[in-house]
C-alpha cells in the first residue's frame, strides 16, 4: 500500500509557535508562461499557457518518490501533461487531454461533452516501480520515469482556455 505524506514548510515565529505553510496549487507550479510572450523561445505557441514543475529525482531519497497530480479538467481547446528528462531535454511520457482517464464519477470533457466539474489524477512513478505497485494506484494515468533520469520536469499546456487557468485551479501535487 502506498502512503501519502504531507509536505509542508515551516518557520519559527517570535512566539515560538511554528507557522505551517501549505502551498496552494498555483504556488506549487511555476508562474504562467504565456506562449505569446515573445521572450520565451521554448514556448512559441501564441494562444497557449504553460506551467512547469521540476524536481531532482536522485536527491534526498527522491528515487523512491512518486508524484500524484490531482486536478479538474479545464475549459480549454486542448491541454496536456508532458514529462521530460530535464538534463537531456528529452520527452519521456505524457498524456494529451483526450487520453486522460477521468476519476470515478467524472467524465473526460475532451471525449464526452460535459458542462459539469470533472476530475482526473495523473501519477509519475520512479523507473523501479513494479507493475503490482502501479496496479494499486487510484488511476490508470501513469507515467514511468526512465532509468537514469536525475531531474524530471512536468509541463502542463493549455490552449485557448476561458481564462489564464481554464477556469479551474492548477492540479495539486502530492509526493507519495
Amino acid at each position: 500500500m502506498l502512503a501519502l505524506p504531507l509536505v509542508t514548510g515551516c518557520s519559527d515565529s517570535d512566539s515560538g509557535d511554528a507557522e505551517v505553510h501549505n502551498p496552494t496549487p498555483k504556488e506549487q507550479w511555476s508562474k504562467t508562461m504565456a506562449g505569446g510572450d515573445g521572450t520565451i523561445f521554448a514556448y512559441p505557441d501564441l494562444y497557449v499557457n504553460y506551467w512547469e514543475y521540476t524536481w531532482r529525482t536522485k536527491e534526498n531519497g527522491n528515487e523512491n518518490i512518486a508524484l500524484c497530480f490531482k486536478g479538474e479538467f479545464p475549459s480549454a481547446r486542448f491541454f496536456s501533461f508532458s514529462l521530460y528528462d530535464d538534463e537531456k531535454g528529452e520527452a519521456i511520457g505524457g498524456f494529451a487531454d483526450n487520453e486522460i482517464v477521468p476519476d470515478k464519477g467524472s467524465v473526460n470533457p475532451f471525449v464526452t461533452t460535459s458542462s459539469g466539474s470533472n476530475y482526473f489524477t495523473v501519477y509519475v512513478v520512479p523507473a523501479n516501480t513494479s507493475d503490482e505497485k502501479i496496479a494499486q494506484l487510484a488511476s490508470s494515468n501513469v507515467c514511468k520515469l526512465k532509468e537514469g533520469v536525475n531531474q524530471a520536469t512536468i509541463i502542463l499546456r493549455e490552449y485557448l482556455g476561458i481564462d489564464e487557468y481554464g477556469g479551474v485551479e492548477l492540479p495539486e501535487i502530492h509526493a507519495i
